[in-house]
């Protein structure tokens, strides 16, 4: 957090929320709890927004901190399936395109699938490619969600400046002090994911219940 604002950039921090809770073995007991709701943005030590979970775990990721997330991704005919995600990372870069950075996010990562109960079966490979699609669209709207709100507030939580200081020491050089403003009104942030399915076949041959 400090180097981030050191560097006139924003960070982002859990966003914890306490209360009582229903014990799970006496559900009329109530005990104190506190947990993760989401993601606080800071800029300038104060904070400016929060984001919802599944944001979160976008953001999470983009920073490559995110854990073997769970995701569920509906298609055609009501049909759903779930995917745990083995592994993850992201990957940052910058270039200059009229005079301003454009950076680009990109995830990456591998699943496996676990159908629901009672689900019909369909062709392995167009089953397959349905689910990755929806799985990507889904992960790269969250991360697009998250960006939109970083930028509207002017809190760079994934630090992009710091690859405007390495790949372009000058022109960082003239934009560093108005980072803020500048990274909310003159950047440009595509999002690109390449999450990929596996052991896919095996879980399809599996009589459902």
């Amino acid at each position: 957090c400090l180097y981030a604002e050191s560097a006139n950039q924003g960070y982002a921090l859990n966003y914890l929320s306490a209360g009582l809770k229903p014990m799970v073995a006496d559900q009329e007991k109530l005990e104190p709890w506190a947990g993760i709701q989401g993601t606080a943005l800071f800029r300038h030590h104060k904070l400016v927004a929060t984001l919802p979970m599944k944001e979160s775990l976008a953001v999470s990721w983009g920073v490559n901190e995110v854990k073997g997330p769970m995701y569920t991704v509906h298609w055609s005919d009501g049909e759903k399936a779930s995917v745990f995600v083995i592994t993850s990372r992201s990957n940052k870069s910058v270039r200059m395109v009229s005079g301003h950075p454009v950076f680009t996010v990109k995830l990456s990562g591998t699943g496996d699938v676990i159908y629901k109960p009672k689900q019909r079966q369909f062709d392995t490979l167009h089953v397959k490619e349905l689910i990755e699609r929806e799985l990507n669209d889904q992960i790269a709207g969250h991360l697009r969600k998250a960006l939109h709100t970083s930028q509207r507030v002017g809190a760079d939580i994934l630090q992009l400046g710091m690859l405007v200081d390495w790949n372009y020491p000058d022109h960082w050089h003239k934009v560093r002090a108005n980072w803020p403003d500048y990274y909310k009104n003159d950047v440009e942030i595509q999002v690109v994911t390449d999450i990929k399915i596996r052991n896919f076949g095996s879980i399809l041959k599996m009589n459902p219940k």
